[in-house]
């Protein structure tokens, strides 16, 4: 393959730093605009929703959509299995790849990566994350040697604990300001993430926070601003995350930069909603929420993402802090008035 290759990506348990180690571009496919306008993504929904059936999260019938639409610019693509969508996503793309050549659609490829606290899923993800090093050699016809790993584990590791930093610094920065650097970041090689992240920590500094009412966020993924710009449409901050494509697992540094520190680091990192404990998600939120100075919590859940609304009554118990519950709503969408009707009932808003 001549040039740069683009990989599409859907999850949040891919590692980024093995792409960096082969110079390959990630493109997020989950990060594209829900909306879109125009007859080629809307006739390619309506199929996607026909491949991938009712009963699915539809932020993966979107996800389809846009590979369907137009797949070109596409050197493979590379899904997990942080959530029941995701897989189901990863199967319908294999076997349309498989059985319809005309379609034009790349390679898929499922990084399996495990969070059970066993050695045994460590040594299983430590194989699936070699392995999708070789599939990304095979693309790409280049084979990084220790030290390229190496490299790209540390400078991954500097982004994400710019994009921390910046995630403390809300409100100062807008929650849809960070949400945005937050996607960018993975689709930006490293050195070009840390100048505009730096950039974006220097101009918080410089700033005041805004002085609105504080929110924390949880619930579904959020991959790029949309869903939190509308949030803050309402006269809100988001202040605080621990949503999938937030700021969910940035604390969280490879120990050792090989392709098995990677693995490691990818197999801690566990704690959605889809994989995680209930109650340590709770807890670890509730003491973000406060830190932050949030006044309230919004459970955002879009339609058929079960597990982001089973969270609900176990995060009641570990914060005294109010809920506000907004649950089965459109991809990359919010019905305001029932977020308005929620923060005027505690009282947030009037």
């Amino acid at each position: 393959m001549s040039g740069e290759a683009v990989i599409g990506v859907v999850g949040r348990d891919v590692p980024i730093e093995v792409f960096d180690a082969v110079g390959a571009r990630v493109r997020r496919l989950d990060a594209l605009p829900r909306g879109a306008a125009g007859p080629a993504f809307a006739d390619a929904f309506a199929e996607a929703g026909e491949i991938l059936g009712t009963g699915i999260d539809p932020d993966a019938t979107a996800t389809l959509a846009h590979v369907l639409a137009d797949p070109s610019g596409l050197d493979a693509i590379v899904l997990c299995s942080d959530a029941d969508a995701t897989q189901r996503l990863y199967y319908a793309l294999r076997e349309l790849a498989r059985r319809e050549h005309d379609r034009g659609l790349p390679p898929v490829h499922l990084a399996d990566v495990l969070h059970l606290p066993r050695a045994s899923s460590l040594a299983y993800t430590a194989a699936e994350v070699a392995r999708l090093q070789d599939a990304l050699g095979d693309w790409t016809g280049r084979r990084p040697s220790a030290g390229d790993v190496a490299d790209a584990a540390r400078a991954r590791g500097q982004v994400r604990r710019a994009l921390w930093l910046l995630a403390d610094l809300r409100p100062a920065i807008s929650g849809a300001d960070f949400a945005l650097l937050r996607a960018r970041a993975d689709e930006l090689a490293p050195e070009a993430a840390l100048v505009a992240l730096r950039e974006a920590v220097a101009s918080a500094r410089r700033s005041s926070p805004a002085d609105l009412p504080r929110i924390a966020l949880t619930g579904s993924s959020q991959w790029g601003p949309a869903v939190v710009e509308r949030i803050e449409q309402c006269g809100v901050r988001v202040v605080a995350d621990d949503c999938a494509g937030g700021a969910l697992g940035l604390e969280l540094d490879v120990r050792e930069p090989s392709v098995d520190g990677i693995a490691e680091r990818a197999w801690r990192d566990g704690q959605s909603a889809h994989r995680g404990s209930a109650l340590e998600r709770a807890a670890s939120l509730a003491v973000r929420a406060e830190r932050a100075g949030a006044a309230a919590i919004v459970s955002y859940a879009r339609r058929r993402d079960d597990a982001a609304m089973w969270e609900v009554g176990t995060l009641r118990a570990a914060t005294a802090l109010p809920v506000v519950v907004v649950h089965e709503q459109a991809a990359g969408d919010i019905d305001l008035s029932v977020l308005r009707g929620g923060l005027e009932q505690i009282g947030m808003l009037r």
